[in-house]
C-alpha cells in the first residue's frame, strides 16, 4: 500500500471504512506541533538531556479533527530562553576570572487552514546564541608569553514547527447517455506554490502535498495513482496531473493533504562545539497555497456532483484572454508561410 502523509492518514482513518460503500461526504482537518528547546549541554550530546539545565521549553501538538465542515484552521507559536552564568578562569593560573553570562533562544510557529479543494500550511523556526565565543587573555609575567582561556557558548537551542492540512470530498459520477459501468476518464490536477528559506547550517525547510482518488461502485473499489509533491525534488512550485478511469455510477472521494516543516538547531549531536551555529532560521510557507481540481477529460456528457456543492473544475481562461492569444499568434503563422 502506498504510504500517506500524516494529514492524509488522519483523513483516511476518519472518512474511509475499508469495505463499506463510500458515502457522499466532505471533510476538513488540520494538525501540527511546535517545539522550542534550550539547554546547557557542554558535551553537545542528546538534544533532550533532562539531566542538564534547561529553559522553559515548549512541546505542544495541535489539531482540529476531521469533521464535515467546509473549512478548519488552527495554529500555535512558542519560544524558549535560557541564561547561564559561567566564568573564564585565568589562563596563567593566578586565581582571577572573568564572569560571563551565556544566552540561548529558540522559537517555533505553525498554522494550517483547510478548505475544500484549497489547503494552506506554514511553519517556521529560529534559534540564536548570544556571546557565542569568549576569550580571557593574559600575559605571563615570568615568560612574557600571552595565553588565553577560550570558551564557546555551552548552550544549545532547537526550534521545530510543523503544520498539516487535509480535506476530502466525495462526488457522484453520472451520465444521461452512457451505460452504468461505462468508463469515464478523469484528471486530478494538483498545483502547489511554496516559499522556502533555510538560513544557517543545520536548518531545513520542506513542503509536501498529495492528492489521490478513491473510487467505489458496489463492492468494487480502488485508489487512483497519487499526485505527489516534495519541495526537496520539485522546487518551490509545481503542477502535477494524474489521469484515471472511473465507471458511471461510482462515487469518487478526492483526498487532499499538505504539510509544511521547518527545523533549526545550533549544533550537530556528538560533535565538537566548533560545529555550533550562532544563528539560524527556517521557513516553509505554503500558505499560498495548494489547489486540487477534479475534471472529466474525455469529452463525454458525464458529470461530477460534489457533496458540498463546491466546484472542483480547473478554471478555463477567460474568452478575452483566448482571443488575445490567438491574435498574437496569427502574425507568427503568416511569417512561416
Amino acid at each position: 500500500m502506498r504510504p500517506r502523509s500524516p494529514s492524509a492518514v488522519i483523513a483516511l482513518l476518519a472518512l474511509t471504512p475499508a469495505l463499506a460503500p463510500a458515502a457522499l461526504s466532505y471533510s476538513t482537518s488540520t494538525n501540527g506541533f511546535i517545539a522550542a528547546y534550550t539547554s546547557y549541554n557542554p558535551s553537545n550530546t542528546s538534544i533532550r538531556d533532562t539531566s542538564q539545565i534547561t529553559g522553559p521549553n515548549v512541546f505542544r501538538n495541535f489539531s482540529s479533527p476531521a469533521a464535515q465542515q467546509s473549512a478548519s484552521t488552527y495554529g500555535d507559536a512558542g519560544s524558549s530562553t535560557l541564561d547561564f552564568n559561567d566564568t573564564l578562569n585565568s589562563p596563567v593560573g593566578d586565581g582571577t576570572f572573568i564572569p560571563i553570562t551565556w544566552h540561548a533562544h529558540s522559537s517555533a510557529a505553525a498554522n494550517a487552514t483547510a478548505n475544500l479543494g484549497t489547503l494552506h500550511a506554514f511553519a517556521s523556526a529560529s534559534q540564536g546564541l548570544q556571546d557565542f565565543h569568549n576569550s580571557y587573555q593574559q600575559t605571563d609575567p615570568d615568560s612574557g608569553l600571552t595565553f588565553s582561556t577560550d570558551k564557546t557558548n555551552p548552550l544549545i537551542a532547537v526550534g521545530h514547527g510543523a503544520a498539516g492540512a487535509a480535506s476530502s470530498e466525495t462526488f457522484s459520477l453520472t451520465s444521461p447517455s452512457l451505460s452504468p459501468g461505462a468508463t469515464v476518464q478523469l484528471r486530478i490536477r494538483m498545483s502547489v506554490d511554496a516559499n522556502l528559506t533555510a538560513v544557517g547550517d543545520n536548518s531545513a525547510a520542506k513542503v509536501t502535498a498529495q492528492g489521490y482518488a478513491f473510487v467505489q461502485r458496489g463492492f468494487n473499489s480502488y485508489d487512483s495513482d497519487a499526485a505527489n509533491y516534495n519541495s526537496d525534488y520539485d522546487g518551490p512550485s509545481k503542477t502535477i496531473d494524474v489521469l484515471f478511469g472511473a465507471p458511471v455510477g461510482a462515487t469518487i472521494t478526492l483526498y487532499q493533504s499538505l504539510d509544511a516543516d521547518a527545523l533549526v538547531q545550533d549544533f550537530v549531536p556528538n560533535t565538537s562545539l566548533d560545529t555550533k551555529v550562532a544563528t539560524s532560521s527556517a521557513s516553509a510557507d505554503a500558505s499560498n497555497t495548494a489547489h486540487f481540481y477534479l475534471d472529466i477529460v474525455d469529452g463525454s456528457d458525464a458529470t461530477l456532483t460534489s457533496s458540498s456543492g463546491a466546484n472542483y473544475s480547473f478554471p478555463l481562461p477567460e474568452p478575452s484572454t483566448l482571443t488575445a492569444a490567438l491574435l498574437l499568434a496569427l502574425p507568427a503563422r503568416r511569417r512561416r508561410r
